[in-house]
């Protein structure tokens, strides 16, 4: 969405380490990002390349596989897995209050506090909650190590019931 002109998806991205993705794409292409605006946005999408915006593009909000689903947030365990799975209000959008818990991208409370099997009996694999280490319960797993400020990342490898998790980074 910050490649589609959206200056609150943009804003968002750059206070979440958008600098730095930016510094990357500068150094690849051994080109200078302009100050902003439609110059910024068409340097950033040659920076990318038309296969890599076809490919971002083509990416679905979430992802299922079995009864593991990975999403950004959560699933709000209120609502049915089909009903969570159909909010695809994208990030950087402004939402009111209401809408906040009910999208895959933006929930936190009602997703964190629950206690049990989320909808569907899914196993969920999640970021966008920031961690020391990496986080894992009966029912989901949290990947979020706050790569913006730790340059770690969070990884799972899932194979049937049988989870490894690893950090990767200083």
């Amino acid at each position: 969405l910050s490649l589609d002109g959206d200056p609150d998806a943009r804003e968002t991205w750059l206070v979440n380490g958008g600098p730095k993705v930016v510094a990357e794409m500068a150094e690849l292409t051994g080109t200078r990002p302009p100050a902003g605006g439609a110059e910024w946005l068409s340097w950033a999408r040659a920076a990318v390349g038309p296969d890599r915006l076809a490919f971002l593009d083509g990416l679905e909000p979430w992802y299922r596989s079995g009864s593991v689903v990975f999403v950004h947030a959560g699933l709000n365990p209120r609502l049915a897995l089909e009903e969570s799975l159909a909010q695809t209000v994208r990030p950087g959008r402004r939402l009111d209050r209401f809408d906040e818990p009910r999208s895959i991208f933006w929930v936190r409370r009602p997703f964190l506090d629950h206690v049990g099997p989320y909808p569907g009996g899914s196993f969920v694999v999640h970021g966008h909650t920031p961690h020391r280490d990496l986080e894992i319960s009966d029912h989901r797993v949290c990947l979020d190590l706050g790569s913006v400020l730790t340059d770690r990342v969070g990884v799972a490898e899932i194979d049937g019931d049988r989870i490894r998790l690893y950090a990767v980074g200083p």
